[in-house]
């Protein structure tokens, strides 16, 4: 083997080093890229049923306290409390 031949040997060799070095680095930074959007679109998805949960428990307690007044205005609905509570669920299935 000549002497250009080494040198450019050895240049060949780092220039398959530096490629293989950037490839690797490139994938550990799609790797991290990717585990990231993965992670916000999990907090988005767990922000959008927090906000539901919440809107839900909101009703209920208002709906909770709307009963609540109801029986507090008209204490005789106790008796026909049975019957009452089948005629508005009866309504609101419609």
């Amino acid at each position: 083997m000549t002497r250009d031949q080494v040198k450019y040997g050895c240049v060949l060799i780092c220039g398959i080093l530096l490629i293989l070095a950037a490839a690797i680095f490139t994938s550990r930074l799609n790797t991290e890229t990717r585990a990231e959007a993965n992670r916000s679109d999990l907090q988005f998805k767990l922000a959008t049923l927090k906000s539901k949960l919440e809107s839900d428990i909101n009703n209920n307690m208002l709906l909770l306290i709307g009963l609540a007044t109801e029986i507090s205005l008209h204490p005789g609905v106790r008796m026909n409390f049975p019957i009452t509570l089948r005629n508005c669920c009866a309504t609101d299935r419609r």
